[in-house]
């Protein structure tokens, strides 16, 4: 079984997932053919940076609202 075919079974888990794993890979048949070619060699984006993305965000999200807060 190849590691495309485990991870349409189980989910996405990029954790389990080899460094060859592209975002194409990991597309549904029936769109694969939509896809720009770019996408067949773009590597998946390790999963602690959407993690730091979220909490960069909330971090912002409380300095904004502090900061309009105590500017009033």
């Amino acid at each position: 079984m190849t590691a495309t075919a485990m991870a349409q079974q189980s989910g996405f888990n990029p954790w389990s997932l080899p460094d060859s794993f592209t975002v194409y890979a990991f597309a549904p048949e029936d769109i694969r053919g939509f896809l720009h070619p770019h996408w067949h060699n773009q590597k998946s984006p390790h999963p602690m940076l959407y993690y730091f993305f979220g909490l960069y965000y909330v971090f912002m999200g409380i300095a904004t609202f502090l900061l309009t807060i105590l500017t009033f």
